[in-house]
């Protein structure tokens, strides 16, 4: 990594700016207040006529992730996790 001489002849690490993976940052997933992932529901996308209205109305809203994927998925947003540690 390079390397900037500061006057006083320290030399300072420049620092890496923090990525969201390009799997997450699509819009599939989003952060509620409280930290909690959020995720839309699979089978809204084609073949719709041979869904009921029911499964189709169901499939609309949105549902919580697991704590397991939750974990997988905070990971993938960075920038996220590191604004919840500094805040408290």
């Amino acid at each position: 990594m390079p390397r900037a001489k500061l006057k006083g002849g320290k030399a300072k690490q420049n620092k890496i700016k923090l990525k969201t993976k390009s799997a997450c940052k699509d819009g599939r997933f989003k952060v509620t207040g409280t930290g909690k992932i959020v995720k839309g529901k699979i089978g809204q996308r084609k073949l719709l006529r041979n869904k009921t209205s029911d499964n189709k109305r169901q499939n609309s809203k949105k549902s919580l992730l697991a704590e397991g994927f939750a974990r997988m998925v905070k990971r993938c947003f960075l920038h996220i996790s590191r604004k919840k540690k500094n805040k408290k």
